[in-house]
């Protein structure tokens, strides 16, 4: 996307104001004219104004899929190169270099070739020229009889033909400047899809307030389905009752809908059929930051920004300032691991300084830090040291004291952490020390 946030940044920045200029100054040279010679004002729009238009309309009829396609290419190209930067080691290890540089290659020839047309389809526009020179031909033998005839003085006629020209200039600056506003809408409604495909579902939602939504509540779904395709879904029919304060850990094989479920419990996902409510509200009319503010998600990937570690720990739905950053470090037992670190919480981090394990630490920090009723785990421990392991496990235990935890579990070892277990997909609730439960 950085691509159409470019082309929109260079549109306004630019072309914008390029646009109300033509349009302004054409628009006072038509008028000028006029006060010269009406009529022969009028003879010169009819002559070049339709077929003019005409080439315009083609062109913006034209542009929009050719636009639409370069804009998929340098995307495709872009995400290609970019994958490859983090992958790149192992890459040459796995000898996969010369297929993923095929790869490459076919993606620059996918743009390379909609450029072609985009620069074939923009030459339409040339069109224009040949337009124009016919009307200057008839509007100088049309002013050389007007002069011969006395109908028109010398000076008038060539200071018509002189404006003509500005005229047919401004409208071409006025055509190129369509053809980008073209190109920028195409680029505009490329990010519009993402918004509404990864949005802040419920943002005019009926609940807006703190005092609206308990602090503690019941998390329900009921009748929920959901499919990352039309024709099949994740999950189907789930229906579950998570009162407060419970420990629930979600299971199942690769694919059950596992992690699905999670960004689902916590509104990233909005369901296909039924409902997931907190506190009896359904999640989706909630104000996304309000919501945020009661259930958290600690993802497996954790990302981090340029700063301080102090900074990235303040990055939390309750906005936090320095001192309750500290207390929050102490709190979780991180003070140990924090004092580590080079210069403790004002050590420079950025999205790989910290190991995968360390991350996580923020990620759980973050929360405490917001303070949430249901705290989700997409199976924070997966992959990191034993150390790590312990540190994440203590904060959690801190963090988990009066407040419910759906853990969702990638190895068999994390079952135990829960009282109750979900498995996935059949939605079937058993609890921890073995007694069958019903599905809920």
């Amino acid at each position: 996307m950085t691509g159409e946030i470019n082309g929109l940044a260079s549109f306004a920045a630019g072309t914008l104001p390029d646009l109300v200029t033509a349009a302004t100054v054409l628009l006072l040279t038509v008028v000028m004219l006029a006060l010269y010679s009406w009529p022969l004002t009028v003879l010169l729009l009819l002559a070049f104004l339709p077929p003019a238009l005409l080439t315009v309309r083609a062109f913006h009829h034209r542009a929009g899929p050719v636009y639409a396609e370069v804009a998929a290419a340098e995307a495709a190209v872009a995400a290609g190169f970019a994958e490859s930067l983090p992958a790149q080691e192992q890459l040459r290890t796995s000898g996969s270099v010369p297929r993923w540089l095929e790869r490459f290659a076919r993606a620059n020839e996918r743009l390379l070739e909609a450029q072609s047309v985009e620069v074939r389809t923009e030459l339409r526009l040339n069109r224009l020229a040949l337009i124009q020179a016919g009307c200057v031909a008839g509007l100088l033998v049309l002013s050389a009889v007007l002069v011969g005839r006395g109908a028109l003085s010398v000076g008038a006629a060539v200071v018509f033909v002189l404006a003509t020209r500005d005229v047919f200039h401004r409208f071409e600056d006025l055509a190129g400047a369509i053809g980008d506003a073209r190109e920028a809408q195409v680029r505009l409604a490329r990010l519009l899809d993402l918004v509404r495909a990864t949005g802040q579902h419920g943002s005019t939602g009926s609940v807006r307030t703190a005092d609206a939504l308990p602090a503690r509540g019941e998390l329900r779904l009921r009748g929920v389905g959901f499919g990352h395709r039309h024709d099949k879904r994740v999950i189907d029919e789930l229906t579950l009752t998570v009162p407060p304060g419970e420990r629930l850990v979600v299971a199942g094989g690769t694919g059950s809908g596992k992690s699905t479920l999670g960004k689902l419990l916590a509104g990233l996902y909005v369901p296909d059929a039924g409902s997931v409510r907190f506190a009896g509200h359904d999640i989706a009319l909630v104000d996304p930051a309000l919501l945020r503010s009661r259930i958290v998600l600690v993802p497996q990937e954790v990302h981090l920004v340029d700063g301080t570690l102090a900074e990235n720990l303040a990055m939390s739905a309750s906005r936090p300032g320095r001192a309750a950053v500290e207390r929050t470090v102490e709190l979780l037992g991180l003070t140990e691991w924090v004092g580590t670190l080079p210069y403790g919480l004002d050590t420079e981090v950025g999205t790989r300084t910290l190991s995968a394990g360390e991350r996580q630490l923020v990620a759980v920090a973050r929360a405490a830090l917001t303070d949430p009723a249901v705290l989700i785990l997409d199976e924070a421990t997966a992959g990191v040291d034993r150390m790590t392991a312990a540190r994440i496990e203590e904060a959690l235990a801190a963090l988990a004291a009066d407040r419910t935890l759906i853990v969702i579990a990638h190895r068999a070892d994390t079952i135990a952490r829960g009282r109750r277990l979900l498995t996935m997909p059949d939605g079937r609730l058993t609890d921890i020390a073995g007694e069958t439960a019903v599905r809920p």
